[in-house]
């Protein structure tokens, strides 16, 4: 019996236990970067987290980007706003139509896939002064 307990443990909680280590404080950075955007130029590319919503506690409508058709509508907007989006989504073309570099990603240890993980751009982020000044 205890071979059982022990081996559903480690098979099948733990592994949830392990994925939301880095999840929770990853949210908590992103949620104190996206207060200051409005809720509809922050979007997820391809599918939202639901863990992510519920750690950032994210209570406007989600903007979701399906395709890359709508990641190039949502650039070209030219407003600042944020993309969000796990690894396994991201394809050349988008990475082609993003900043170069990330702003944040969520940590991954070396014994973990980084598929899963989520990465940050900012954007349009040299017209943020301008839209203050007007």
């Amino acid at each position: 019996m205890a071979v059982v307990l022990l081996g559903g443990f480690f098979a099948w909680q733990y592994n949830i236990l392990e994925y939301n280590r880095t999840e929770r404080p990853f949210a908590l950075q992103l949620k104190a970067v996206v207060e200051s955007y409005p809720h509809e130029r922050v979007a997820f590319y391809h599918g939202y987290g639901d863990k992510v919503l519920f750690y950032m506690k994210w209570d406007p409508p989600v903007t979701l980007l399906p395709d890359e058709t709508a990641v190039r509508i949502f650039l070209d907007n030219n407003k600042p706003g944020v993309i969000i989006s796990q690894n396994r989504y991201i394809t050349e073309t988008v990475v082609s139509m993003l900043p170069t570099q990330p702003a944040y990603a969520e940590t991954c240890y070396k014994w973990e896939s980084p598929d899963r993980k989520y990465r940050v751009w900012l954007i349009n982020q040299d017209n943020i002064q301008t839209e203050t000044k007007t």
